[in-house]
């Protein structure tokens, strides 16, 4: 069964998309490499969905983590309390 797209909606769908790829169209290079060096995340375990960005995109992880999170994912592991407001202004500056 075959759906029919009338102009109206083909026309809001490709703008959207165009609003879309000219937003994060600057994301990488000309040579599809990422223009990040490193991404910081605090709490990896609650984050595992930036993790996974950054691992497919090849951006090193520098991560704040607790003992309920796995260093093993983590580039470079910086223990701490990660729901502490304190520990995480000492990590960001």
């Amino acid at each position: 069964m075959q759906f029919k797209i009338i102009r109206s909606e083909k026309n809001i769908v490709a703008e959207s998309f165009f609003k879309f790829a000219q937003e994060y169209k600057n994301l990488t290079d000309g040579n599809n490499n990422p223009i990040f060096s490193r991404a910081w995340i605090v709490d990896p375990k609650k984050e595992h969905i930036a993790m996974k960005e950054a691992i497919k995109m090849g951006i090193p992880t520098i991560c704040l983590t607790d003992t309920d999170c796995d260093p093993d994912l983590v580039d470079v592991c910086v223990p701490g309390n990660d729901d502490a407001i304190r520990a995480i202004r000492l990590f960001l500056n």
